[in-house]
């Protein structure tokens, strides 16, 4: 949980949220986007709809500080 609104982001408590790279993504029905471990992510349904997020994949935390050392 993160208290920035992503749909009214204020630059002057966050100034660099100006630098972070946004990817916008819109699912159909039967669609999935995988979102690798890690990544901060938001979503917003247009419609009634079932959103899931697995996030229980046996990942050593050495291992995922690493890939961001890269």
């Amino acid at each position: 949980m993160s208290p920035v609104d992503p749909e009214s982001l204020d630059f002057s408590q966050y100034p660099l949220m100006r630098d972070v790279d946004v990817l916008e993504v819109t699912l159909n029905p039967g669609d999935l986007l995988f979102v690798p471990l890690g990544w901060w992510h938001w979503v917003k349904s247009l419609e009634i709809s079932i959103s899931l997020s697995l996030d229980h994949f046996f990942v050593p935390r050495s291992q995922i500080e690493m890939l961001w050392e890269r």
